[in-house]
């Protein structure tokens, strides 16, 4: 298949790339060579692209909005594709400005397309990422977050994973939440790495404890975080 992943050069996007490379034709799409693909057809297009920052989106709404939400609304109308995966998040399910991006995001696609599929993604680590709770711990950072907060995790590759069989099932018009089978605290993040946590002085509570969808075979938290190591 002749498949598009816009933000390939991501986090996720990379991941994405290297994971449906194995089996298909795969166009990795980046901002700087956005504009050469126009008007181009795929048989999938799955768009990593978009802001990932959340506490930078509260703060920022309308920067936000612009990234995740006309990016999303360019895409639709800039290329031709047979079915639409977008990288959501699980904090659609939330009332903050980051999730309430992705959910008119969400509601542009399936407005504008018959056959979709909506990742509602966790926190996600790997390792190569470069924020977050888990990465701020392990830097030996504040984190951002509050003591009382439940987490669910999720490694890039395993979102790549996802990915790979959402296509090779050819699921459609549904969302799929994608996390850990379990959740963490900040203090047993820390714990697992055998660090100290440092709070910021100003922090959120996340309670994010979703049900995750069981044909996909995810793994605790504390799996996710042993293959770090």
């Amino acid at each position: 298949m002749r498949i598009a992943v816009l933000g390939a050069n991501g986090f996720i996007g990379s991941a994405v790339s290297c994971r449906l490379k194995e089996e298909h034709e795969v166009i990795g799409i980046t901002k700087e060579e956005y504009r050469y693909f126009l008007g181009a057809t795929f048989d999938v297009l799955v768009n990593c692209n978009g802001n990932s920052r959340k506490f930078w989106a509260n703060n920022n709404r309308k920067e936000d909005f612009k990234l995740s939400v006309q990016s999303v609304y360019d895409s639709l109308c800039d290329f031709k594709f047979g079915k639409y995966v977008y990288i959501s998040s699980m904090d659609v399910y939330v009332n903050n400005p980051y999730g309430y991006n992705k959910k008119i995001a969400e509601r542009l696609i399936g407005d504008a397309t018959h056959n979709h599929v909506f990742l509602r993604c966790s926190s996600v680590i790997g390792r190569s990422m470069k924020k977050g709770v888990v990465k701020d711990i392990m830097d030996d950072q504040p984190v951002f977050i509050s003591p009382d907060s439940r987490i669910e995790l999720i490694t890039n590759t395993d979102i790549a994973r996802v990915v790979d069989e959402v296509i090779s099932l050819n699921l459609m018009t549904q969302a799929i939440n994608v996390g850990s089978t379990t959740t963490i605290t900040v203090d047993e993040i820390a714990s697992f790495f055998g660090k100290a946590v440092k709070y910021s002085d100003v922090t959120e509570t996340h309670v994010f404890d979703y049900p995750v969808d069981k044909r996909f075979r995810f793994k605790t938290a504390v799996e996710y975080l042993e293959w770090l190591l």
